[in-house]
């Protein structure tokens, strides 16, 4: 017999938690399961015959402090990194709903250099916008940078990698689909030029990434709120 055993206290046994893997040599694979949050756990392999049991080198693993889906941060955790400390949140009740005429990005004739499109740019991205424009009352970035819920007031504008990573996992954030189903266009923070920006299409097109001009048209854009912890 063989398995994994663990414990929150060094040099686990099998007479803690442990799995059986059933026998024979070679690797194997384990599952362990009811491990509680930000915890750490001290892991050996163990191989059990008439002679008795042996055990391999003691490994330890810290189980994730936040999980997506979750309501913390003054939102809806919607990304968590490697540590499992750290991502961002959205707005809890979702987009904001803004006409486009209402709620622009901002203007064509001036370009913010707000490219950054990876994952933790937004808040930079958002500074330079606001940081680019003497009158920015109304606009994407504003609306966002001006939120403020459960206490929290340092929200952004997500780049379109966040953007993309909330829709890629909109199952666990947002249980019912009812954002996706009838969204349709959503700004993200990332520039593109002095006139296009990167956004999503939503309703009906998957969540593809597409360019949309900074002053849109006559329908509705959705502006989404997002904090980093």
């Amino acid at each position: 017999m063989r398995g994994v055993c663990w414990s929150t206290s060094q040099n686990p046994t099998i007479n803690d938690n442990k799995t059986t893997d059933g026998s024979g040599t070679g690797s194997f694979t384990s599952q362990l399961t009811g491990l509680s949050r930000n915890t750490i756990y001290y892991v050996r392999a163990y191989a059990t015959n008439s002679a008795g049991t042996s055990y391999g080198d003691q490994k330890s693993i810290k189980t994730p402090k936040y999980s997506v889906g979750e309501n913390a941060e003054g939102g809806i955790i919607a990304y968590v990194d490697g540590t499992g400390e750290h991502g961002f949140v959205i707005r809890k009740s979702g987009p904001l709903s803004q006409k486009c005429y209402w709620a622009p990005w901002e203007s064509y004739d001036v370009f913010c250099g707000a490219t950054g499109s990876a994952i933790g740019t937004g808040k930079i991205n958002t500074e330079k916008i606001l940081n680019s424009y003497e009158y920015t009352n109304g606009i994407a970035a504003y609306l966002c940078d001006n939120y403020s819920e459960n206490g929290y007031s340092d929200w952004c504008l997500p780049s379109i990698d966040e953007l993309k990573k909330v829709y890629d996992n909109r199952s666990q954030v947002d249980p019912y689909n009812d954002w996706w189903n009838y969204y349709e266009y959503m700004w993200s923070s990332t520039e593109i030029n002095t006139t296009y920006v990167y956004g999503l299409i939503i309703r009906h097109y998957g969540g593809e990434v597409i360019q949309l001009g900074k002053w849109g048209t006559e329908t509705l854009y959705y502006v989404l709120p997002m904090r980093y912890f």
